[in-house]
Order: structure tokens, then C-alpha cells, then sequence
């Protein structure tokens, strides 16, 4: 799989979030399954060869509450990286960082 990167939220988004937020963690297959089907295939988009989801979310409402919901690998970074979501960081990442240890330029 090689090595990923986790771009970690800013800290205004990097916080517990103040809503309740179903967790699902999976494989690397039922991971790519799962967002290319939130996210591509409802867009008409087909998932490259050779590139990969590691996470992702989606607000909801369920029984009257919002709620967020996170597919990720067992992988923390990752795990913050999509409560950065419930937070409300937008998906282009404004403020995005990387972790010392993904950062190919801090080695």
C-alpha cells in the first residue's frame, strides 16, 4: 500500500465533537467499497487504479438528532483526520497538517 499520508485538522476542528459520531472501522477493501459509493459513485466517478480511501464521513440526521458517521482504517490519525469533519473542516482541507512523521520533508 505503500507509505500514507494523514493530513491532521487545524485546531479550531481538532476537538471532540459536539455531536454524537458512529464509528465503523474496516478493512482497507470495505473502506474503498464503502466512500467510493458515498462519494463517487453518486457523482458518476469510478475510484483510479492504484489510489485508495483511508476514511471518510457524512453528517446525518437519525431520530431526530444530527449525528456524524466515519468509515476509517484502524488508523488514529485517520480517525482524527474524519472528526475533523464533524467539526466542520471543509473538504478541501483549508489549514490541513501533516503530521511530522508523514511529512516528507521534516526526515
Amino acid at each position: 500500500m505503500g507509505t500514507a499520508v494523514s493530513l491532521q485538522p487545524p485546531p479550531q476542528y481538532d476537538a471532540v465533537p459536539p455531536v454524537p459520531v458512529i464509528e465503523h472501522v474496516m478493512s482497507q477493501e470495505e473502506i474503498n467499497k464503502t466512500c467510493e459509493a458515498l462519494y463517487w459513485k453518486s457523482a458518476g466517478l469510478k475510484l483510479e487504479a492504484g489510489t485508495h480511501f483511508r476514511g471518510c464521513s457524512m453528517p446525518a440526521i437519525y431520530a431526530n438528532t444530527y449525528i456524524c458517521e466515519i468509515w476509517y482504517i484502524n488508523d488514529n490519525r485517520v480517525r482524527r483526520h474524519e472528526i475533523g469533519h464533524c467539526n466542520g473542516w471543509p473538504a478541501d482541507h483549508p489549514g490541513g497538517i501533516f503530521p511530522p512523521e508523514d511529512n516528507p520533508w521534516h526526515r
